[in-house]
């Protein structure tokens, strides 16, 4: 089995005593690893249920069919563990799980999920002092270095270290920005072969999530193709649904059904001064972009392009490594004479991202604007040489 850096975690969320949820988009290998922890479970005491299988769904009718189920199987000494995938396929579970977790706490539970509005409906309020939440997600810039190149976690230091690999890190570079990594794509040998797996991954998402929230499926695919070309501007929601032949309230709906279902995420404003800074509209990148590049069908871009997609991948990065997105923020003056792409607010930095080897002078005016204007907060730029440090 293919590292993930979330194995690392692996003892921590079978040995904490809360419930455990495993959330991330569809096919990143949430089911994989969920099995990875069962069968290294060395116990009798332990069920692993698909309920994308309704089958299984009537031993979730009540807290009295689900503890009986668990009593028959259970030897009565030790922990029992109970892995669920995809569990908010089962209405009200959120309440059988918590009768779980108060009235018999020799079960442990794991749970998978990809649809973080039946999670935040069901879950985040509900389970307080109850659970943890683990994020998974496609591979990381790590994770994909260790893939490609058949190397272990230990080693993956001296490779980045390894003067000799610089120009082989830069090529896995723009591959990854523009390919990324989903991993069934990642192991793929051919472009077509790439193109066709993200058009499965999409038509599984769609149609196992999207189809549940709106009947508008042609518009929504169009909006979806829309953001897609609009990545990295800030959003005008009033345009973006003229063009998709929508209201501006059902645009927003929609692309909070989008963040929800973990395709895209958006960067707020950072500001002061709402005469003279952007304090509203956010802009919207793609948690990973391959599958934004199939949906434009364009995977060959000139040098300028790549520089957003660059700055996609450095957030994006972020991301993976520390998920939260609240805390990053851009800023951009109304007049839009000056920008800096990320501002971190508590821990007071700011960051210019350029996709260039060479920092030059002028690469530095709109630090230096942004410094003259808040002093209290450190500035640099993430280029081609330095990205590592940020995102690792």
């Amino acid at each position: 089995m293919l590292f993930r850096k979330i194995f690392l975690k692996e003892k921590e969320i079978l040995e904490n005593n809360k419930i455990v949820f495993l959330v991330g988009p569809r096919q990143v290998g949430k089911t994989t690893f969920l099995k990875k922890m069962f069968n290294s479970l060395q116990t009798s005491n332990k069920k692993f249920l698909n309920l994308e299988n309704f089958e299984y769904h009537r031993f979730f009718r009540d807290f009295s069919s689900i503890e009986s189920y668990i009593k028959s199987i259970y030897s009565g000494d030790g922990k029992f563990y109970l892995f669920l995938d995809e569990f908010q396929k089962v209405k009200n579970i959120d309440v059988i799980l918590k009768l779980i977790y108060d009235e018999l706490p020799f079960v442990k539970v794991v749970l998978s999920g990809s649809n973080n509005i039946e999670i935040n409906k069901n879950i985040k309020e509900s389970f307080a002092g109850r659970k943890r939440i683990y994020y998974m997600w496609p591979l990381d810039f790590e994770e994909f270095i260790i893939w490609k190149e058949k190397i272990s976690f230990k080693e993956l230091e001296l490779f980045f270290k390894d003067q000799a690999n610089f120009g082989k890190i830069q090529n896995y570079l723009e591959e990854f920005m523009i390919w990324w990594g989903f991993p069934e794509v990642v192991l793929s040998q051919t472009d077509e072969e790439r193109k066709q797996v993200l058009s499965d991954i999409f038509d599984f998402w769609f149609n196992r999530d999207i189809v549940l929230y709106t009947q508008k499926l042609f518009e929504f695919k169009e909006l979806t193709k829309q953001l897609a070309f609009w990545m990295w501007n800030i959003l005008n929601y009033s345009e973006l649904a003229s063009l998709s032949n929508l209201t501006s309230p059902t645009v927003k709906k929609f692309v909070g059904i989008l963040e929800e279902t973990f395709i895209v995420f958006t960067q707020r404003p950072f500001f002061r001064n709402k005469l003279k800074e952007i304090n509203k509209s956010p802009k919207l990148y793609f948690i990973d972009p391959g599958f934004r590049n199939w949906f434009i069908n364009r995977f060959d871009f000139s040098h300028q392009e790549k520089w957003v997609l660059f700055e996609n991948f450095v957030l994006s990065s972020l991301i993976k490594k520390w998920k939260k997105t609240d805390e990053m923020k851009f800023w951009r003056t109304n007049d839009e004479k000056y920008e800096v792409d990320l501002v971190l607010e508590l821990e007071k930095e700011a960051y210019e991202i350029k996709f260039k080897f060479d920092i030059k002078e002028k690469d530095l005016k709109w630090l230096k604007k942004f410094s003259q204007l808040y002093p209290e907060f450190e500035t640099e730029i993430i280029n081609r040489n330095s990205f590592l440090e940020v995102i690792r």
